[in-house]
């Protein structure tokens, strides 16, 4: 058998060097090729280890979809994941472009900012917004005008942006109310406007960041994690900024839960330059789902690294985080009226074709909607609701899971 494997060696020897004598111009050319057909079947290779492990997460949820006795009880753990380049397909696909436009009262120019370091090589916020439009003034004809300012938008094409405008209508409800109630939590409201049945413009959000964004310019820094960039970035300031991340992050915890948003990768959570966590992109909310896959149910997002920032599950920033949203629990229920018309106005009746009424019937709908509000507890026992809610989105398996499909398809990361 030794021999035999002796000879068969040297028959391939022959033949590659025949092949090279009788196909390539030069030795240099054959091992060029060879090299090319070697990366070639490499990256074949990562794509079908990326299918696999994509077809065993959607597997998992799958079997979990129709074992829900079993939630919170699988052993998958943390998934080992390389990074692609290779973009797979995503549930949903859009089409954008940003440009500037002027009319705002120019609000940001005046913005404090509580990071260190504003130098680029430190910053990967980039320059700030003043900067950006005071450079852009400079250069204007206009420059001179009174009412001269700058806003920057996203033109949304292939998109309906209804369901985007109700809840952002129900944002600035809540925002509304937290303010009112001095609960002490922070919301983003942004501007939506929208131009036809599949299209319009989005506001821009300018001194902020995604968190995959972030995380890819960080991440090959002494500061990769972000709970690491947090500390550095806001060093001079930390308590401001953690108290800034607590705040933002109880508002939107509370809303995430109440409206039921869906498809919380980090391509749609921002990061600003005061620690501020944001919310944006809802086109899954009132119970749909990214492929109608149930992927996320955990009531919110709320990952280790969050916790992290907080200093931990048993710091007092972390209680202080619990507290806000207790606080807006209470207020938002005392406004529950106000959301239901919302709600129902723009769901015509029950005769919408909305994603989130669309096949659905309302009733159904409007009963999940009120349940999440807890009307049947007294407010004394509010934090235990809190309690639950945070801990269930504090170990859902599924969150991690879903950041990792998205890095595997869209390259996303967690």
């Amino acid at each position: 058998k030794n021999g035999e494997k002796k000879k068969a060696r040297s028959k391939t020897k022959a033949n590659v060097k025949n092949e090279t004598i009788n196909n390539y111009n030069s030795i240099d050319d054959f091992f060029t090729t060879v090299e090319q057909k070697d990366k070639e079947y490499e990256r074949k290779e990562r794509e079908r280890k990326n299918v696999e492990e994509i077809n065993k997460i959607l597997s998992n949820v799958q079997y979990a979809n129709e074992h829900p006795e079993l939630e919170g009880t699988f052993p998958f753990g943390k998934m080992n994941s390389t990074t692609s380049n290779s973009r797979g397909p995503s549930f949903r696909q859009r089409n954008s472009v940003s440009y500037t436009q002027t009319n705002n009262n120019g609000d940001d120019n005046n913005e404090e900012f509580l990071c260190e370091s504003t130098s680029l090589d430190q910053n990967p916020f980039g320059k700030k917004w003043s900067e950006i439009t005071s450079s852009i003034q400079e250069k204007s004809p206009f420059r001179k005008f009174e009412t001269y300012s700058i806003k920057t938008f996203i033109a949304k094409a292939d998109d309906d942006l209804r369901q985007e405008v109700m809840t952002m209508q129900m944002i600035q409800e809540f925002d509304k109310i937290f303010s009112e109630d001095n609960t002490g939590l922070k919301l983003k409201p942004y501007e939506i406007l929208v131009t036809s049945s599949c299209s319009g413009l989005v506001e821009f959000l300018p001194n902020t960041m995604s968190i995959d964004g972030l995380k890819k310019k960080i991440i090959n820094t002494s500061h990769s994690t972000l709970n690491s960039f947090f500390r550095f970035f806001f060093s001079t300031n930390l308590e401001e900024a953690q108290k800034n991340f607590a705040a933002s992050l109880a508002a939107y915890s509370v809303v995430s839960y109440i409206i039921n948003i869906k498809d919380r990768h980090n391509g749609n959570i921002l990061l600003d330059m005061n620690g501020n966590i944001i919310h944006i992109d809802f086109g899954f909310i009132l119970g749909i789902s990214p492929g109608n896959m149930n992927f996320e149910t955990a009531p919110f997002k709320l990952t280790a690294e969050y916790v992290d920032i907080l200093d931990g599950e048993e710091s007092p920033l972390f209680d202080y985080y619990k507290a806000l949203m207790v606080k807006g629990f209470m207020a938002a229920r005392k406004h529950y009226e106000t959301f239901e018309t919302i709600v129902y106005s723009m769901a015509n009746g029950g005769n919408s074709n909305m994603p989130c009424f669309a096949g659905r019937p309302l009733g159904e709908v409007m009963r999940g909607f009120k349940e999440r509000f807890h009307f049947e507890v007294e407010d004394y026992n509010y934090m235990n609701v809190v309690n639950d809610l945070v801990k269930a989105a504090r170990t859902n398996w599924r969150t991690y899971q879903y950041d990792v499909f998205q890095k595997l398809t869209n390259g996303i990361l967690p």
